[in-house]
């Protein structure tokens, strides 16, 4: 038994990881997706507010710490950034003819400890960068990590008015932890949902699956109670629950009958209240009590009863056994004994009514025995000399 349990629990369990895994990274990956989209427009948005005038005029080195321009556009991300609580970093990139890509600004003060000064070579560019410098493509890309951390970045290409050539890239910021929070918090509520309805179906499995296990036991029982010689009956305090053919056949009542009635009802008026004494106490020994069936005929029985767990509660099975034959074969072995008056000459016994009959018929009458008649040796001798018998 506790194999089969630890049978079902497992497979539940993979049931569970089977159906809710996919769905949960499918609702996370569309909540990521759905991110990265959201980050790209406000990037973009922001991309839009970098005058080109201003950005045409930094050079990419420390000369642009004196240029009014590398300020104005400074100032302009940090304002941005501050906008965007959960943006960590703002900041404009270009790329040197040696393919080198560095740093024309960012929005943080130079005295902060993840400044990048201008024309800061950034060694460690993710492959995923450059796509964004070959192509002019839009794009968030990430996880990265670098030596500002592990983030996820929206690439926004600017390009000159006039031919649009690439002047520089922006990127946006966001740091991995605080992304990854943003789509857990999100899944919590459809994972739940998600759960929550594995297990009712779980359930509803589990009681189909016991359901089957009862009837199946209900129709063993049955089997079991009908192929039963004697009468049984399922009663909650008197109350008949259920009942086998052979009771039916005893009482006369139908099943649908017996169902309407209470145990005490089988037996006749003067017997009920001792039956009723040994239902309510739970008494469990056999005891003999006078049953009454549907057309009021006295039948002897022998009843015991016992107290069983049947469809989860506490009930109790009493087994009905007819005494009749029984009661007629102690009568006749009662009338067997003793003194019985036989004639001394023809050799008939008297009734107890005073009437003589043969000694055959009184024993045919007062028992199961059968008579057939036949000549010992001694008679056949004395009656009939001249006939010979194999005896001699």
């Amino acid at each position: 038994m506790f194999d089969i349990k630890k049978r079902g629990s497992f497979l539940v369990i993979l049931f569970l990881l089977a159906v809710g895994l996919p769905i949960l990274w499918w609702i996370a990956d569309s909540k990521d997706n759905s991110m990265r989209s959201q980050l790209l427009q406000q990037a973009k948005l922001a991309a839009k507010g970098i005058p080109y005038e201003f950005l045409k005029k930094l050079s990419g080195s420390e000369k642009d710490l004196k240029s009014p321009a590398y300020w104005k556009i400074k100032g302009q991300l940090a304002q941005m950034r501050n906008v965007k609580p959960d943006c960590r970093f703002l900041y404009i990139m270009g790329r040197r003819a040696d393919r080198k890509i560095f740093f024309f600004v960012d929005s943080l003060p130079p005295n902060a400890k993840d400044y990048a000064p201008p024309g800061l070579i950034y060694n460690e560019v993710p492959d995923s960068y450059i796509p964004s410098f070959d192509t002019n493509r839009e794009a968030v890309v990430g996880p990265v990590t670098d030596r500002w951390g592990t983030l996820i970045t929206a690439l926004i290409p600017i390009v000159s008015e006039d031919n649009h050539s690439l002047l520089a890239v922006m990127g946006m910021d966001i740091e991995a932890g605080n992304w990854y929070r943003k789509i857990i918090h999100y899944c919590i509520g459809p994972s739940l949902v998600i759960v929550l309805l594995i297990i009712l179906f779980s359930i509803m499995v589990s009681r189909e699956k016991i359901l089957a296990r009862l009837h199946n036991s209900e129709e063993r029982f049955r089997t079991l109670s009908d192929a039963a010689f004697e009468g049984i009956i399922i009663s909650d305090r008197g109350k008949i629950l259920d009942a086998n053919s052979s009771i039916v056949n005893m009482t006369g009542y139908s099943v649908e009958e017996l169902l309407q009635m209470t145990t005490i009802d089988l037996f006749r008026p003067e017997d009920q209240e001792k039956a009723k004494r040994n239902v309510f106490s739970g008494y469990e020994k056999p005891y003999e009590i006078t049953g009454l069936t549907k057309d009021g005929v006295e039948v002897p029985m022998e009843v015991s009863g016992k107290m069983h767990s049947f469809n989860g509660k506490e009930v109790r099975i009493t087994a009905f056994r007819d005494l009749t034959e029984k009661k007629k074969a102690e009568e006749e072995i009662r009338t067997l004994q003793g003194i019985l008056p036989i004639c001394s000459y023809c050799k008939q016994i008297r009734n107890d009514k005073g009437y003589w009959s043969r000694i055959e018929s009184y024993i045919s009458e007062h028992s199961a025995a059968e008579f057939s008649h036949s000549i010992c040796p001694e008679c056949m001798n004395k009656y009939f000399p001249d006939i010979k018998t194999g005896d001699e």
